[in-house]
């Protein structure tokens, strides 16, 4: 298991028809990620998915049933979709992600 800590600035967006609102919006996400249809080694692809995870500078632990990440929601959602780029980059023709996400006020 694989634990990294990283900063994630804080910013503001506008959004129409509910003005200007607070992007940084803390929480943890558990996703795990299945690969259809590949015949590229299961390890292979955990190792990119922590490479797109170092790279991104989120906060993770990756597990035996999928991956914890702790940041902001944003964040945490590029890394996801980054996930899925590396992965169909590597020849998987379709990759499947169930995610769950808990917001917490305090959280973090």
């Amino acid at each position: 298991m694989s634990t990294h800590a990283h900063k994630i600035s804080t910013t503001t967006t506008s959004l129409p028809g509910f003005g200007t609102t607070e992007v940084d919006l803390p929480c943890s996400i558990d996703f795990a990620v299945y690969p259809i249809g590949t015949t590229v080694p299961f390890s292979d692809l955990i190792d990119a998915i922590e490479e797109v995870l170092k790279k991104c500078g989120i906060e993770y632990a990756i597990q035996e049933t999928g991956t914890i990440m702790h940041g902001e929601m944003t964040a945490l959602m590029y890394a996801i979709k980054s996930c899925h780029q590396a992965l169909l980059a590597m020849g998987c023709p379709q990759v499947v992600s169930n995610i769950r996400v808990n917001t917490k006020p305090g959280q973090q």
